[in-house]
């Protein structure tokens, strides 16, 4: 089962910048056996947020997030002193979802090569 996890990060209010956005966003997809994998998925996750003390997240959230190598460019570090919270919304994905395979190519599940339009 593929899940998206989206985290929420809450921006306080006494500390946002002038045109900071509320709320940033994180988004997270896993493949997992059980509820059990997708909780740990999640935990995993907010471990990273807290022994990092901050939130990577896209500069523009309605973006589609750029894997490639300037994608850098397009993220930006929060601080975890500048949320009062982080919450998540999660939801399954239907269908299948492809895979970086060993040669750095796209492809489903069952082997075959993704289609890219």
């Amino acid at each position: 089962m593929d899940y998206m996890v989206r985290f929420i990060g809450h921006v306080d209010e006494r500390k946002r910048p002038e045109n900071f956005p509320r709320e940033i966003y994180s988004d997270l997809i896993v493949r997992v056996r059980d509820e059990k994998d997708l909780k740990s998925s999640i935990n995993a996750q907010s471990v990273i947020f807290i022994t990092s003390q901050c939130m990577i997240v896209p500069k523009d959230p309605d973006a589609i997030q750029d894997t490639s190598k300037s994608a850098h460019d397009t993220r930006m570090i929060v601080p975890l002193h500048m949320l009062t919270h982080i919450s998540t919304i999660t939801t399954r994905i239907l269908g299948e979802i492809p895979e970086i395979n060993l040669e750095g190519y796209l492809q489903m599940p069952d082997g075959t090569k993704a289609q890219v339009n």
